[in-house]
């Protein structure tokens, strides 16, 4: 057990740096958890969704928000330090769920479905950086946990609990959904007393209780966009993306591990090396933008001078660069509001292409500019320092 945890971190921390994601989502998130921490503010809602309904969003709850702002306190605001936090829970949550799965199955298999999780690429992908979808990959295998002792137990306390956990769950993401709709169905279909079954709705219902406050105090926002968004456009709803495996990933282990007590021990071996190989393998990947690179830009900008900046970058889609916006923000070196660009007697811009070649309106705000300096950060990113002209 010992080796597995060991192998579980190192898969996670080996070069964090270069393979950390730290972007747009991770940008926002720190930049308004400093808020919160600053403002000391009472949030009832979390991100935005990223569907869209007739131009809105409807929102997720607040305990990505908090939780960031313990991680980054911890990290003294450093998003590293925060990745560090967020694998180490990871850890937590690779514990629980070897205790889960030996309530179920026995040790030998719950050994079989932790090396899974420790090595399957998806666990590894999403477990070092903060994002909402990612705490689900801790806090699911404890909701498993919690509600398997409930089941065994049969006692309302561990019910109340369970829901209490699903609910919380359900504000990291709504994928959780899917969850908790198929934790009732399971309660149902084994006839468990109805007493508990309600203490597990009430659970659910207090775990998920700020975004219940906030649809009563704005008029069922949330819902009411949800609901258009169920019924409009059907065919653009569920396009399947990585990300909303992770909340079900320690859930699939389960069914793996119960499968695999089916078919022959040679297989189930042959299978778990192909994932170890794969596990190894995605560990060794860096980022070609990545957060050592970050810093890099940081610390050219500061050099350069932060008075009345803006920056940019046209390597993804994020043209205002929320990363650096934090990074540069931690470092006393705050740009612009992101509404000022035309504003701004400087902007530093992050691309791989020559300025002549960007029209994205963050570049054509400059109008008139002259190119001060060109910096190259790695094989094909380069920094440019473009100065307006009167």
């Amino acid at each position: 057990m010992a080796i597995i945890i060991a192998v579980f971190f190192w898969l996670r921390l080996f070069h964090l740096e270069e393979r950390m994601n730290f972007s747009m989502d991770q940008g926002l998130f720190s930049l308004r958890a400093s808020e919160i921490w600053e403002n000391k503010e009472i949030s009832l809602i979390g991100p935005e969704a990223s569907m869209m309904v007739e131009g809105k969003h409807f929102f997720q709850g607040p305990a990505t928000y908090y939780l960031s702002v313990v991680l980054m306190l911890l990290g003294n605001w450093d998003p590293v330090r925060a990745g560090v936090g967020i694998v180490i829970l990871n850890g937590l949550g690779l514990i629980f769920l070897y205790l889960t799965l030996k309530i179920w199955f026995k040790e030998e298999e719950a050994k079989i479905g932790i090396i899974l999780f420790t090595f399957l690429p998806l666990s590894i992908k999403y477990s070092n950086f903060i994002w909402n979808p990612n705490f689900l990959l801790i806090f699911c295998s404890l909701f498993l946990y919690i509600f398997s002792k409930a089941v065994k137990n049969n006692k309302f306390i561990w019910y109340g609990l369970a829901g209490l956990m699903a609910g919380i769950c359900w504000q990291f993401h709504y994928q959780f959904t899917l969850v908790i709709i198929g934790s009732l169905m399971f309660l149902v279909f084994r006839k468990t007393n109805f007493k508990n079954i309600f203490i597990y709705i009430l659970g659910i219902l207090i775990g998920f209780w700020p975004l219940i406050v906030f649809e009563f105090r704005n008029n069922f926002y949330n819902l009411g966009l949800i609901i258009k968004w169920l019924t409009i456009n059907k065919e653009n709803h569920f396009k399947l993306e990585e990300h909303y495996l992770i909340g079900f990933l320690p859930i699939v282990i389960a069914i793996l591990v119960y499968l695999f007590k089916r078919i022959n021990r040679v297989i189930v071996y042959f299978l778990m090396a192909v994932v170890i190989v794969m596990g190894v393998r995605f560990s060794l990947k860096t980022e070609e933008w990545n957060y050592k690179d970050k810093i890099k830009v940081v610390n050219l900008i500061k050099q350069k001078g932060c008075e009345n900046f803006e920056i940019a970058q046209t390597i993804t889609g994020d043209t205002r660069s929320y990363d650096l916006r934090y990074l540069l923000k931690i470092n006393q070196c705050q740009p612009l509001e992101v509404d000022k660009y035309p504003e701004a007697k400087k902007l530093y811009l992050i691309s791989k292409k020559q300025v002549e070649e960007e029209s994205v309106w963050e570049v054509r705000s400059m109008e008139k500019f002259e190119i001060m300096s060109k910096t190259i950060i790695n094989n094909q990113i380069m920094l440019y320092e473009l100065v307006k002209k009167n």
